[in-house]
């Protein structure tokens, strides 16, 4: 399966991801700070 890439941990590209991870495709968001990611890996 193809996986979604969104480019921005923002307010937005959290909330598509989410969208598109519910329905069960697998998705890879790139945030720009390691904060953000460490906190995303987490959820």
């Amino acid at each position: 399966m193809t996986t979604v890439s969104i480019i921005g941990a923002t307010t937005w590209g959290n909330t598509i991801a989410s969208l598109i991870s519910t329905n069960g495709i697998p998705v890879r968001v790139w945030a720009n700070k390691k904060e953000k990611s460490d906190l995303l890996q987490k959820k």
